[in-house]
């Protein structure tokens, strides 16, 4: 046995425990380790014993407070050794046990211990710890095989659409005997329903805030600590009322509130730093019609659509007022939308309408923009021609606007369906060229070098294409299952306003979904902002 020094200091026992630890059984339970570590301090002559430990902590985290708090007396000169069961108790990233292992207990002259892997870095025979690299790199893999695992189990559960998630939707919860429904709260399910109100009627996400606030309506995670203790994820002060501005927008962008269940709204991008990514809707998982709606379609579409027209926190009520246009307004050429800005004259400021992406000479984007006033006048006289043409053959005009709808449908189906035909194409001549640029390889008729970067070439191509192959399949199957044009309706709204005097709100947001803007042509008098087709 190696001589044992510094007897005034802390001996520190560190025990941890994960939750895929509990799996393998009691032989890695904290009371195991504890007595398990203490008989082995004892027969060996340890004394001033301390145990540090993490229970329910996994090793690749190292923000653990036992073992943080071992770091510190260690940081402190308190700590003479530190034992453990094994190398994998002190973590599963061999980078990191390394760094404390090689770096950080030697500079503080700890010994470092661990008894079932025969390490000791006082060891009268150091050639034993040799071979605590190669275990750290063991401890590692087996904690990314362990997350793959579960991360399959995960998201085969999630294709049956079983949800794995303790997460519920404010306005909802779980009863005890079935985790997989969505039950409505009769309570919180009213404010949800305000919120999508508010919205709808045109009250921004910072005044439904701090109208909440103010009314002390308990904010999501302090109504569950209260109603729905078992469900509870983040723990807040009792009573806490105070709503921001985010938490109203993770509620309206909700789609649960219809009655669905989307799942797979995340993924892990680093098993090691548990980091996550949101996915795309291609990536999730829907399912239709689940359980009990708390709001209408209706309501979700008036509420989404008046969503781009609300205007920013700091906006005066006059420019709200008067940037009728806000959020409708898209460029042509870089899809971007075009925000509103003052442009000051020589005696007085004006207000437009500017492409996002734009920035001068140093911009992505030209300019795209438009006046307000002008855009005022275009909108005018369009909707004083088409009530005039709905005045005059109600039915001729309906069926014009039908064929023109069908006819754009038509021709944008037709190029998906041969850009997909194009696309599917070429990804079989990339296997062909993949394949035979193997062989030539094989055959030593192409050298490693060119080989190498052929494949690689090759290969990229062949992800993106697949990757838009994805994209136009997802499109033209919602292509085939898109609404028909609701031609009567629109018809009822020109009704409502017909041969209006003046372009006001209320008539923007129920007429207008979107306006595309050119690049101006022609100047001032002369100047033109759309194209004719």
């Amino acid at each position: 046995m190696a001589k044992i020094k510094d007897l005034d200091r802390i001996t520190a026992l560190y025990e941890r425990l994960s939750r895929d630890d509990e799996l393998q059984g009691e032989s890695n339970s904290i009371s195991n380790q504890k007595n398990f570590l203490e008989e082995y301090a004892r027969k060996n002559g340890y004394t001033n014993i301390k145990h540090y430990t993490d229970d329910g902590y996994t090793g690749r985290n190292f923000k653990r407070p036992g073992f943080q708090q071992m770091l510190s007396d260690i940081e402190n000169n308190k700590i003479g050794a530190v034992i453990v069961k094994d190398m994998s108790r002190l973590g599963r990233n061999y980078l990191q046990v390394g760094f404390y292992t090689d770096m950080v207990f030697p500079k503080r002259n700890v010994r470092f211990i661990a008894i079932n892997n025969n390490v000791d870095t006082e060891s009268e025979n150091p050639s034993q710890n040799d071979f605590a690299p190669f275990l750290n790199i063991m401890n590692e893999w087996y904690s990314k095989d362990t997350s793959n695992k579960i991360k399959s189990i995960f998201s085969s559960r999630m294709q049956e659409g079983k949800r794995c998630s303790g997460s519920i939707p404010y306005g909802y919860y779980r009863k005890s005997e079935d985790k997989q429904t969505l039950y409505v709260d009769p309570i919180s399910s009213k404010i949800v329903v305000r919120i999508f109100e508010m919205t709808a009627n045109g009250v921004n996400t910072y005044e439904i805030a701090d109208t909440l606030t103010k009314e002390k309506v308990l904010t999501p995670s302090a109504y569950a600590m209260e109603y729905h203790p078992e469900q509870v994820h983040r723990r807040v002060p009792t009573g806490y009322c105070k709503w921001t501005p985010s938490a109203v927008q993770m509620i309206l962008n909700r789609q649960e509130y219809l009655g669905h269940t989307i799942l797979r709204k995340t993924i892990g991008t680093n098993f090691k730093l548990n980091k996550r990514r949101k996915t795309t809707k291609d990536e999730q998982y829907f399912f239709p019609n689940t359980h009990e709606p708390i709001i209408s379609q209706e309501l979700w579409d008036k509420a989404q659509k008046n969503r781009r027209f609300l205007s920013r926190k700091n906006d005066s009520a006059k420019m709200q007022e008067k940037a009728i246009f806000s959020g409708l307004l898209y460029c042509l050429d870089c899809s971007k939308r075009l925000t509103y800005k003052y442009q000051p004259n020589k005696s007085t400021s004006t207000l437009g309408y500017l492409c996002i992406d734009y920035d001068g000479k140093r911009g992505k984007c030209t300019s795209h923009y438009i006046n307000n006033n002008d855009l005022k006048a275009i909108v005018l006289e369009y909707l004083r021609v088409i009530s005039k043409k709905i005045i005059e053959d109600e039915e001729s005009f309906i069926k014009e606007l039908k064929s023109k709808w069908d006819g754009n449908q038509n021709k944008k189906t037709i190029q998906d369906k041969t850009d997909l035909n194009g696309l599917q194409q070429r990804f079989k001549e990339l296997d062909k060229l993949i394949s035979t640029l193997y062989e030539n390889y094989v055959n030593q008729l192409l050298p490693e070098r060119q080989y190498i970067s052929l494949m690689k070439k090759y290969d990229k191509e062949q992800k993106d294409v697949e990757a838009k192959i994805k994209v136009l399949t997802d499109t033209t199957k919602n292509e085939k299952q898109s609404p028909k044009a609701n031609v009567k309706k629109f018809v009822e709204l020109i009704k409502k306003y017909k041969y209006p005097t003046e372009i006001t709100q209320e008539l923007v947001r129920e007429l207008i979904d979107k306006i595309i803007v050119y690049q101006a042509e022609g100047k001032n008098k002369n100047k033109k902002y759309w194209r004719n087709k």
